[in-house]
């Protein structure tokens, strides 16, 4: 082999190769969800599962990438306009709603991250004249991939342990309402 033979090959081998996926700046997406384990107990009478939500949610986010690590910040609100509690009939239509503000810390495989999260959450739950209300600590784990580079796709899971108040028409009936709230959702994003 010559040397300029050589010598180009080594160019082309030492030239800087690109990331398959760039993590970083600001991102808005929506996100379809469902509580895949839930309960809401109080006054040691109260104790019943959440059967069925379906919350739809936008969220909005940045993330900063240094290497192949990832860190973010995001705001997610997701809201379903008919619940169901196990054995609670009710003559309106149960709401539920959830929000999440979240700090993620995730590792870029290429065009897939891998992620952990906390987020300080708070759920509620409301007919036309009563309300649960419940805020706490969240935890989960996410995915997503980079379909190009501004569209992505994810699943996203996350547990909170929650607590809060029961109120009927705005006066307070219990101040200590335990509330879990599993949830798993699909999500896309579109990335600036």
């Amino acid at each position: 082999m010559s040397f300029t033979k050589m010598l180009a090959a080594t160019s082309i081998a030492l030239l800087p190769t690109t990331a398959l996926a760039d993590w970083s700046g600001f991102y808005i997406g929506a996100s379809f969800g469902t509580v895949v384990e839930g309960n809401v107990a109080f006054d040691s009478s109260f104790d019943r599962d959440i059967e069925s939500t379906n919350p739809f949610g936008l969220f909005l986010g940045y993330q900063a990438q240094n290497g192949q690590l990832v860190f973010g910040a995001e705001y997610q609100i997701a809201i379903d306009s008919d619940i169901e509690l196990e054995g609670v009939e009710s003559p309106d239509e149960i709401i539920y709603g959830e929000g999440d503000l979240k700090l993620r810390v995730g590792y870029d495989f290429g065009r897939i991250l891998g992620y952990g999260l906390i987020s300080s959450s708070a759920v509620a739950i409301a007919d036309e004249n009563q309300d649960i209300v419940a805020g706490g600590i969240g935890f989960g784990i996410g995915a997503d991939y980079a379909v190009n580079n501004n569209f992505i796709i994810g699943v996203e899971y996350i547990v909170r342990e929650l607590n809060g108040e029961y109120e009927i028409d705005g006066f307070v009936e219990d101040d200590d309402v335990d509330v879990r709230a599993d949830s798993l959702s699909l999500r896309a994003a579109y990335k600036f």
